[in-house]
């Protein structure tokens, strides 16, 4: 490729320092100049290798080339295609740099002018924002540029910055916010149903402010059973002795026993025959019949309101990071409290047009639920998580992406209850692709190794920020022991002993478009996808080793952020141009490359081999008024060929 003919070449710095010639901090900076000019990306590639063959041509002679050698060459090279605008862009750029060089003589306070410099170009951006947003956006911009210039270490900023790998939510590095969790709220256990909706949403609340990602209300069915439970014994006493008192004849009842009798009840199928002794005859028999179905039926109508109070302000949450959102999982019991929980759900569920903040989650053993398959044809999509794995209990969760973090190599517990995703960073797949063929792997696993070995350093240097806060820097996160083992943590000590037990996830992106390359097919056969499987368990290996040597969890996913693959893209259209693979808006999903597979088993088959290694997002559209029988067998041929979680995405009408 055309970034590796001057790879002889040595670049002196301003400094003195000798480094490798490095094409692709050229491609960043022309990118840089261009960038919000229209096809910034085709004119910025035409410039780079305009630039490259220069060097090629009056440089292959020479050992050297000193850095603002080679920036001179890239002004001429822009007035030379008529960027005017872009060049003196870029030679103002240049002179304020320098006058900053020469006004600081320390590196840091130099840093910290690019960091005003940014400011004053969201300001500009930000005109017709209202004022709360600019000032969100302030804060952002200056913990991201902070982050940049004196958290991150240069070797990952440089990969960051060069597209080959991305670092996710840079704004929130330095403040040591986590990503993601699954919600523990088994400790939850209020009077009412009422109450215990307000304390879940009340704790939700606060924790979106506290993580820059996606929160789970873990087996939210389970959360209510016995707070169902209390509130027909309640309803149930009470309606009992109104009834009676009517009758004229609740002095001939003992209102002791009566209460104790339905205290001990642990079910909402209350039998009558328990309350025989009570019971004095055929008339008040009658009377208790009606009166428990009166109240479980102000039970359901409670439930609902609540569930759709739940939904309702969840979805007008105000989210201050765009990746903020809330899974909601249930479906893995089978009591006669869940069983009823989950119908009412999804009834409610059904009303709802769309929801852009809420993504619910159904645990399955197999496809034996009514109001799962009765939500799919209505067309409603959710994410099934199947249960029927030897890892699998009714304690696993997984996020709207798939990923699931259930192991802890600090702990026997195997489960996802109150588990943290710490934070993620991105290997670019495609880079890599393009760089080597089928006929260079060993070039190719080489140069990927690195780059896990990369990740893994800056996702541990991320955590060491992040494991460094005191509890009391949160007011939510570890209150309730919602968040795995928190009960440990005391007051004025760090949260290293809990962050521990989190997830560190390297993701990776383009792996679709890699193949293409690798092969150099427009269309992936089974063939593909196998070699596909090698990259990632070769990745998955890696990864094992990482948890193993630094006594942390980390896990494989695949990056399905839009921002991620859209700007990595952009970084290598720049660099490479019009190549065939490029010309798209982002890299696409691997979902979106198994749906070339219309035989629902074949697609799973794959999904289910790639999903022992790492987490993807599996979608499958059904298609318009699917059957039940259609929708059954999706999820028993997924079930089947050990797919682990796959978004069932209903057809439109």
């Amino acid at each position: 490729m055309k970034e590796n003919i001057c790879e002889n070449l040595t670049v002196v710095k301003r400094s003195g320092q000798r480094v490798d010639f490095n094409g692709a901090k050229i491609a960043v900076a022309i990118k840089s100049a261009f960038d919000d000019n229209k096809e910034s990306e085709i004119k910025a590639n035409k410039v780079y290798n305009c630039v490259l063959e220069y060097i090629e041509k009056n440089y292959k002679e020479r050992k050297t080339i000193n850095v603002e050698d080679i920036q001179d060459i890239i002004e001429e090279t822009l007035k030379k295609h008529g960027y005017i605008d872009v060049y003196k862009s870029f030679s103002e750029y240049r002179k304020r740099r320098a006058a900053s060089r020469e006004f600081f003589s320390e590196k840091e306070k130099h840093k910290f002018v690019k960091v005003i410099e940014k400011i004053n170009e969201t300001a500009k951006s930000s005109d017709n924002s209202k004022p709360i947003d600019m000032l969100i956006n302030f804060g952002k911009t200056i913990s991201e540029e902070f982050s940049l210039a004196y958290s991150i270490d240069n070797k990952y900023k440089r990969a960051h910055d060069e597209g080959k790998i991305f670092i996710n939510n840079i704004d929130s590095y330095s403040l040591g916010l986590t990503s993601s969790a699954h919600l523990d709220f088994s400790e939850f256990n209020e009077k009412n149903i009422m109450d215990q909706t307000t304390k879940i949403i009340l704790t939700l609340e606060n924790m979106k402010d506290e993580q820059f990602g996606e929160q789970t209300i873990s087996d939210i069915d389970i959360l209510y059973d016995n707070v169902i439970i209390r509130e027909l014994k309640n309803r149930l006493f009470y309606n009992l002795k109104n009834i009676l008192r009517i009758e004229g004849i609740l002095n001939y009842i003992d209102e002791s026993k009566l209460k104790n009798l339905i205290d001990v009840e642990q079910s909402i199928e209350i039998e009558k025959k328990n309350f025989d002794s009570v019971l004095l005859n055929e008339r008040i028999k009658i009377l208790f019949d009606e009166v428990l179905e009166i109240s479980l039926k102000e039970v359901e109508i409670e439930l609902e309101k609540n569930i759709e109070r739940l939904i309702t302000v969840i979805e007008d949450f105000h989210y201050r990071f765009s990746c903020n959102s809330i899974g909601i999982s249930l479906g893995s019991s089978k009591t006669p409290e869940s069983k009823l929980f989950v119908k009412i759900y999804f009834e409610v569920l059904n009303r709802f047009n769309t929801l852009k903040n809420i993504t619910t989650i159904y645990k399955v053993d197999r496809a034996d639920s009514e109001e799962l398959i009765e939500t799919l044809q209505n067309k409603k999509s959710l994410i099934v998580l199947f249960m029927n794995d030897v890892d699998y209990d009714d304690k696993l969760e997984c996020f709207t992406n798939g990923l699931i973090i259930n192991k802890n190599i600090n702990d026997e517990n195997n489960t996802s209850r109150g588990k943290i995703l710490l934070s993620s960073s991105t290997i670019n797949l495609a880079r890599l692709g393009i760089k080597y063929d089928s006929k260079n792997m060993t070039s190719f696993y080489e140069e990927l190794g690195e780059l896990l070995d990369l990740c893994k350093s800056q996702l541990i240097q991320r955590y060491d920020i992040q494991a460094s806060k005191f509890r009391e820097n949160y007011d939510c996160m570890f209150e309730n022991n919602i968040v795995f083992e928190s009960k440990k943590l005391e007051c004025g000590q760090k949260v290293r002993k809990i962050l521990r037990n989190g997830a560190l996830n390297i993701r990776f992106c383009g792996l679709g478009e890699c193949l293409e390359a690798l092969s150099k097919k427009d269309e992936l056969d089974v063939k593909d996808f196998k070699l596909g499987l090698n990259i990632i368990k070769f990745m998955y290996d890696k990864i094992e080793k990482f948890t193993v040597d630094n006594k942390l969890n980390f896990v494989l996913s695949e990056d399905d952020s839009v921002k991620t693959n859209r700007e990595l893209l952009s970084l290598d259209k720049s660099m490479y141009g019009s190549l065939k693979i490029l010309k798209k808006d982002r890299y696409d999903l691997l979902s979106k490359y198994l749906s070339k597979f219309t035989d629902i088993k074949e697609l799973c088959k794959i999904a289910g081999e790639y999903h022992k290694f790492a987490s993807f997002d599996l979608k499958v559209r059904l298609p318009k008024n699917a059957s039940k029988n259609k929708v059954e067998e999706v999820i028993r041929v997924a079930s089947l060929n050990n797919v682990k979680t796959i978004k069932v995405e209903a057809g439109s009408t």
